[in-house]
């Protein structure tokens, strides 16, 4: 037998050899018999203090709704009473830890949630054009970030280096190093810069885009490597021919005005030509010359190129702040979208990729009224949930 059940109050006798009718404690509950020896009852409880408890319990079980019968088995009445308590008695303790437990878990969510900055989610008026900002690469490792209101100088090998935020430019010295250091100039995507180099050439670098150039050019030939997009305006000097390198073509230059589209991640290599005369030369040996209003299409994968007739201007137009497409494709369109406005583009329907689209954008304009333009002439959804753009 049970410890509870060995301590039942009624197994213990009462000074008078005899124990406690369970009635008297039933009609004094159920109020049934005003003659009930209340005496009796209180006698019987001081002769143990266990049963003093017992009949505390039994009259909170009562008076919270719970019912009890009287029966005539003495024992039996006893002891199924004492287990209902017993039995309310653990269900509450189980209550007690279960809402201290709650109390702690939703005192360490509101700390948490209070401690922890709410993640604030970009809406389309919210993502704003690029602006001119870059950083700057010295040939000793040091870095220097340039964006406007930061205007910098700097002296590497005798040579003056200044921006003002918005562009940069390289000055020979009579104290310029004959040994050869390089720069490099890294444009984020939202960003674009201008540069002028040593030679006075003079370049805009767009978004996401990265060029390597020497400090100072040597005597016999002026070499820069590019990885993105360009636009150059390249001073003329016929004793120093000009190279523009790509990861899969060279430009030979003498003096001219050209763009150039190389981004790792595109498939084609595109060289626009505005004035004077280039020559491609691609990694396979093959060697094309551009006239103006020509374009060369180097296909990264083939290695082949072609040539054809177009108009610079949409090419071009981005140097001078505005877009211009003709029957682009939504999935080339949004390629630079996403770069000067620095977002996340997802097709969720394929089909919309090779959806063309005709019209110009200023580059200062809001991404959230472009939106509703290509929307409204192509009849597409566009959904933005922070700075991804799904396309439906």
């Amino acid at each position: 037998m049970s410890k509870h059940l060995t301590d039942q109050p009624e197994l213990k006798q009462m000074k008078t050899n005899r124990p406690l009718d369970f009635k008297h404690i039933w009609n004094r509950f159920h109020q049934t018999d005003n003659s009930c020896d209340a005496q009796e009852i209180e006698d019987w409880m001081k002769d143990d203090p266990k049963r003093k408890t017992f009949y505390t319990d039994a009259e909170s079980y009562f008076q919270k709704g719970s019912q009890f019968k009287h029966v005539s088995n003495q024992h039996n009445q006893y002891r199924r009473l004492w287990k209902k308590i017993l039995w309310r008695k653990t269900l509450k303790n189980m209550r007690n830890i279960a809402a201290f437990l709650l109390f702690i878990l939703g005192t360490y969510w509101g700390i948490n949630r209070t401690m922890t900055p709410a993640e604030e989610t970009p809406t389309l008026s919210k993502i704003t054009p690029g602006t001119n900002k870059a950083i700057l690469h010295l040939d000793d490792g040091s870095q220097y970030e340039l964006a406007q209101s930061k205007p910098i100088t700097i002296k590497e090998k005798g040579t003056l280096i200044k921006s003002d935020g918005n562009k940069i430019q390289y000055k020979k010295t009579a104290h310029s190093s004959v040994k050869k250091a390089f720069n490099k100039l890294s444009v984020p995507k939202g960003g674009q810069f201008f540069l002028v180099l040593e030679d006075s050439s003079k370049i805009w670098l767009n978004s996401d885009s990265y060029l390597k150039y020497p400090v100072v050019f040597d005597k016999n030939n002026r070499t820069i490597e590019l990885t993105g997009e360009a636009y150059l305006e390249v001073f003329k000097d016929a004793t120093r021919p000009f190279y523009l390198k790509t990861a899969n073509q060279t430009i030979e230059v003498l003096g001219t005005e050209f763009n150039i589209t190389a981004y790792s991640s595109d498939n084609f290599v595109t060289t626009t030509l505005v004035e004077g005369k280039v020559a491609i030369n691609t990694n396979n040996s093959s060697t094309v010359t551009l006239s103006p209003s020509e374009q060369a299409i180097l296909s990264c994968s083939t290695g082949e190129i072609i040539t054809e007739k177009v108009n610079p201007i949409y090419y071009t137009g981005w140097k001078s702040g505005k877009y211009y497409f003709k029957d682009e494709s939504l999935e080339n369109l949004f390629n630079t979208l996403a770069r000067w406005y620095n977002i996340e583009v997802e097709f969720e329907n394929n089909n919309s990729k090779h959806i063309c689209f005709t019209g110009s954008f200023n580059r200062d304009q809001q991404l959230e009224n472009i939106i509703k333009i290509i929307e409204s002439a192509n009849n597409i959804k566009i959904d933005a949930y922070g700075n991804k753009l799904t396309i439906y």
